[in-house]
């Protein structure tokens, strides 16, 4: 209730602020315009954190529905192809064929892949490889979705609280990704994994029912 009535509280006020700054981006002074722009930038980058907020705080009025995860892991990266290029990292797939629909709400299991998608690339600035695997467990009682990235890892510092809400080590992180990540896999009955080691890259591995 609190992070839902924060939330609200500020979004109206960045609105404002938000259309003061593009209004200065007419101004003819170059300074001027490329302070509102740094403005436009930070109010949509408080807005996202807003918006992360709300998502965590009210997953329980989330309507389910039955879904293609190899499908809807596909759209989740197609929507980071142009990073992939710039950044030189390459994508690789092993997908099952005979995994069955999983019952959940598509935004915020989008939302979850693009949290674990854009880690990932966050962990290869100077390029890498990304594969994603999807495969019935051996138990045969759940699907295993597994992200696997080439990046720098995480210390084991870090790997012991990072589930907890708030909890970075980036400068512009509000510390929500992974925290929603697994409350979502777990308003869902699943759970979330986390491997890494120091220089030798991270692999999240998402349990489904």
């Amino acid at each position: 209730e609190m992070a839902s009535a924060v939330a609200h509280g500020i979004r109206n006020p960045l609105a404002s602020i938000r259309t003061s700054a593009e209004l200065m981006a007419d101004a003819e002074s170059s300074e001027i315009r490329d302070q509102s722009r740094d403005i436009v930038s930070e109010v949509d980058r408080l807005e996202q954190w807003v918006r992360s907020l709300l998502t965590y705080a009210g997953q329980g009025r989330a309507k389910l529905e039955s879904i293609d995860l190899n499908g809807l892991v596909n759209a989740a990266v197609e929507g980071y192809q142009r990073e992939f290029s710039r950044l030189n990292i390459e994508t690789r797939f092993e997908f099952a064929d005979n995994i069955p629909r999983i019952l959940g709400n598509p935004g915020l299991l989008t939302q979850m892949l693009n949290s674990i998608i854009a880690n990932a690339i966050e962990a290869m600035p100077q390029g890498g490889t990304l594969s994603m695997r999807s495969r019935i467990a051996e138990n045969k009682r759940a699907i295993e979705l597994q992200f696997i990235d080439t990046g720098v890892g995480i210390s084991p510092q870090q790997l012991q609280k990072i589930f907890q809400p708030f909890s970075t080590s980036k400068r512009k992180g509000l510390g929500m990704g992974l925290a929603l990540v697994k409350r979502t896999m777990e308003r869902i009955g699943g759970s979330i994994r986390i491997d890494s080691h120091v220089g030798r890259g991270t692999q999240a591995t998402l349990i489904f029912p």
